[in-house]
């Protein structure tokens, strides 16, 4: 099994790439299509370990009061403190890690989109590394007028 990783920074255009690459191959090859923070959001909505680890380390006040996560305070926390993000990085990072892993023991191609691909040390398993890349400028305008964010934090984020 081959596997190709998409990486970047935020708001680079990964999901674009992954996108258009995965229209190329599917044509031509069996292809396989992982997003690790379409995972992220998937274990954070509904994986009950990962809420139950997120309120111990991270806090009860990150959730409302039917269970859901508010991503945008987490959000904010994790981009203010380095340590939070650490705490939320150790929970999700290994489940997403063996997501992935699973699929690349497959017989098909897989393209698997993962922004920290680097900082996790997921380049090790993948035979072709592909980065995405724009300016800072184009960064920030995409997150501000996309996701309607602060400059602030969005500058906090890029950074």
């Amino acid at each position: 099994m081959a596997g190709i990783g998409i990486t970047g920074g935020i708001a680079t255009g990964k999901s674009t790439v992954t996108a258009e690459l995965f229209a190329i191959l599917r044509n031509k090859l069996e292809v396989s299509l992982f997003s690790s923070d379409s995972e992220a959001r998937r274990l954070t909505d509904s994986d009950l370990g990962v809420q139950d680890e997120i309120r111990q380390k991270l806090g009860s006040q990150l959730f409302d009061g039917e269970g859901r996560l508010r991503r945008e305070q987490l959000r904010e926390l994790v981009f203010q403190q380095p340590q939070a993000r650490k705490e939320l990085e150790n929970i999700l990072h290994p489940r997403i890690r063996a997501v992935w892993l699973e699929l690349v023991k497959e017989k098909k191609l897989l393209l698997a989109e993962i922004p920290l691909l680097f900082e996790t040390k997921a380049d090790r398993y993948l035979d072709l590394i592909v980065v995405t890349a724009c300016s800072y400028q184009t960064q920030t305008e995409r997150m501000v007028q996309k996701r309607s964010l602060p400059l602030s934090l969005v500058e906090q984020m890029i950074n």
